[in-house]
């Protein structure tokens, strides 16, 4: 898969749409900007943690690198994860098959031993699905 830079993707979807590239670019900076953390969910992590110390916990994200910058800089417990996984890094994307069996063979576990939590119904529909591991 090529990986394109942000840059590129903005001038590529300012052709597609018609918009100048700094009203595309303003855009996602606001996207960015308006990105919220779920306290409840973190919460809740922790206090499974607490339970099960040997718990594992990863993210798994269909994450640009410059959002991903953005994102590492937000008031979250990262040392609550053990790894981290984004499709910019990773050159695949949810709900491709592919990024579930690169994280699951990264992590080293039976695939009956993970619970996957995702905001995104098609992601979870595809982790389910005959053909997936997990």
């Amino acid at each position: 898969m090529r990986k394109l830079s942000l840059e590129k993707a903005c001038e590529h979807f300012s052709k597609v749409v018609d918009v100048e590239i700094p009203t595309i670019k303003s855009d996602i900076d606001q996207l960015l900007k308006a990105l919220t953390i779920n306290r409840r969910l973190i919460q809740l992590a922790h206090e499974l943690k607490a339970s099960k110390h040997d718990l594992k916990f990863y993210i798994m994200s269909n994450t640009s690198h410059e959002q991903f910058e953005v994102v590492r800089n937000m008031d979250l417990p990262w040392p609550l994860f053990d790894s981290i996984f984004i499709s910019a890094a990773a050159g695949m994307r949810k709900p491709d098959l592919c990024f579930f069996e690169y994280v699951i063979d990264s992590i080293g576990v039976d695939p009956s031993q993970v619970v996957m939590i995702d905001d995104g119904p098609e992601n979870i529909c595809a982790a389910r699905s005959p053909s997936s591991r997990l």
